[in-house]
């Protein structure tokens, strides 16, 4: 499962958080293999900007399911603090946890904490280096232009040896070709067509060799992953017309803090039910026509690794726990031996 927490009509913030720890349980209670948690700020399409808090509340009420930022917004962290978080967080959950690592997609978000756009990339790559490098020796000791700490020990480790496992959300073929040789897991929500050549880069990369020190020793089989939003009912019918209803409230979120600030350029990822049905990143329907399109997605993409979006916008947490179920009774069963078998 993928999730933002997006804020919901007339539900109280308490309330939500509440609501989404029996969604999730009905995730876990469905057999689903990880829980993948958005970071934003300053928007209603974020209203839980810190996930470590949230995963560390969920690390007690769940069992087995991981537990994955994605993604820390690195230029926003002391790498300080947050590989402590992380070490804290593996323990919590008894190495279920899990993180990916970005940059931030919104200038408007960045914003608050004084990242300027073309500092934001070098500021993400900087902070891993020290992050990974504090996980791995309980010392943080980096020296570069935006960070600076002279051999600093964390105390605590990781439980996870050398780091709890990363995940990327590649958006060109450098970053896919970094993630492959570094073993690094990815996601992304992009279209089928478009991801199938980042599935056959990825694989081809690995194939020529790793980095001499990757990110990931311990992963063996990465995960390459397709994202889609998802809803479920016993009838198209029944779908579209709940989901058309609940959408609207997801791309006000969504679009919110862009439009605020008199920038209208988010409207080309986010423009509306129907268009959205259409790109493929929606994906709305009876049992058999979501299977349909999904098992077409994996197809196509050659991905072994996908993600649903099950909770948004206006959607009651009944109607998502049913969309759920369902999935889990009639989709995902079909889905998951075709993905096994795509690896390059």
């Amino acid at each position: 499962m993928f999730d933002w927490i997006d804020a919901r009509p007339d539900t109280a913030i308490g309330e939500l958080y509440e609501d989404r720890f029996r969604i999730i349980g009905a995730v876990e209670q469905a057999g689903c293999a990880a829980y993948h948690l958005a970071e934003h700020h300053s928007t209603p399409l974020g209203v839980a900007p810190s996930p470590s808090v949230f995963l560390a509340a969920l690390s007690q009420r769940t069992a087995r399911i991981n537990l994955i930022p994605s993604v820390y917004l690195l230029p926003m962290y002391s790498p300080f603090r947050l590989a402590e978080e992380i070490c804290m967080l593996d323990h919590l959950a008894r190495g279920r946890f899990q993180f990916g690592i970005g940059r931030g997609a919104s200038k408007w978000e960045a914003k608050g904490y004084g990242v300027a756009p073309d500092v934001a990339k070098p500021m993400m790559e900087e902070a891993f280096d020290a992050l990974l490098g504090a996980l791995r020796t309980g010392v943080i000791d980096h020296h570069g232009e935006h960070y600076d700490f002279d051999r600093i020990p964390t105390v605590i480790r990781p439980l996870q040896s050398p780091n709890p496992p990363v995940w990327y959300a590649p958006g060109t073929p450098e970053t896919v070709a970094w993630s492959a040789r570094n073993s690094i897991n990815i996601l992304s929500n992009t279209t089928a067509d478009k991801f199938a050549t980042f599935v056959d880069l990825y694989h081809s990369t690995r194939r020529d060799g790793l980095d001499p020190n990757p990110v990931n020793p311990h992963v063996d089989d990465p995960r390459v992953g397709l994202s889609r939003q998802v809803f479920v009912a016993p009838t198209d019918g029944e779908a579209i017309e709940l989901a058309r209803a609940a959408y609207s409230s997801f791309v006000h979120n969504f679009t919110t803090l862009w439009h605020q600030n008199g920038d209208h350029g988010v409207d080309r990822i986010r423009s509306g039910f129907e268009a959205d049905c259409d790109r493929g990143i929606l994906v709305v329907g009876s049992p058999g026509r979501v299977l349909d399109t999904l098992a077409r997605d994996v197809e196509v993409s050659g991905a072994n690794y996908l993600t649903g979006s099950f909770a948004w916008g206006g959607l009651s947490t009944a109607h998502a726990i049913r969309s759920i179920e369902l999935f889990a009774s009639h989709v995902a069963p079909e889905i998951t031996p075709s993905m096994t078998s795509s690896h390059g």
